[in-house]
């Protein structure tokens, strides 16, 4: 473990880049409430945590020594994490920020009023069977695509892709997600499509427009097609 902690030190940042850094401010944040440091929010009664799936152990570190009654509502799934420093078990987590002996209320949710029966049904084909249980209140919907490519033609099967959705979708908002956006937005670019002033990762050509995005940039968004 200290060998661990003396490789993670290592490889901090200078602290007047850590300072800036929006990935080092739960850690900033940790050692100055160990250290002394006060809260500015003094006493804290209840912490309400929504996509906590998403939390890291220093994240939730600091919100546990923020919390001084002990008192917390979480809402998540875990099914839905982003990185592997995020909690993969609620006992875990529950054990974590209450200590041992006590734990947390799990109430679970098995109908999603977001989703369609169709995009669900997909999702839970990357889950293990037993866990595939929820089921969607709306019935109706488009079911996904799965195309076809070589890895030589991957990035002009996206653009058509694209296309085809934009053209199914005129007024809509359409998306490209990819691990690797800039090799997808640079390709776009060299067949005629050009960067928007107003959106970082937009791209426009004629009246066409597809946003392209990384994973992690796309969560909680929402597009007619995808």
């Amino acid at each position: 473990a200290d060998t661990r902690l003396a490789r993670e030190l290592r490889q901090l940042p200078p602290w007047a880049d850590a300072r800036k850094s929006r990935e080092q401010r739960a850690l900033i944040a940790g050692l100055h409430l160990v250290s002394g440091g006060h809260s500015p929010w003094g006493h804290v009664a209840h912490i309400i945590v929504d996509e906590a799936h998403d939390l890291t152990e220093t994240e939730w570190e600091v919100l546990r020594l923020l919390n001084s009654s002990g008192q917390w509502t979480l809402v998540g799934d875990l099914h839905q994490r982003r990185s592997p420093r995020s909690t993969d078990s609620w006992s875990r987590l529950s054990e974590h920020l209450l200590g041992s002996g006590r734990s947390m209320e799990h109430v679970q949710l098995p109908v999603t009023y977001r989703s369609t029966a169709p995009i669900l049904d997909y999702a839970n084909m990357l889950l293990p069977q037993g866990i595939r249980s929820r089921t969607a209140l709306r019935t109706q919907g488009i079911k996904p695509v799965v195309l076809r490519t070589t890895r030589r033609r991957v990035l002009d099967s996206t653009m058509a892709a694209a296309e085809e959705l934009c053209s199914r979708y005129p007024t809509g908002m359409v998306a490209v997600i990819s691990e690797n956006p800039v090799e997808v937005r640079d390709h776009f670019i060299t067949q005629g499509w050009q960067r928007s002033s107003g959106a970082k990762r937009k791209l426009t050509r004629n009246s066409q427009a597809v946003h392209v995005l990384s994973p992690f940039a796309a969560r909680g968004l929402e597009f007619d097609g995808v």
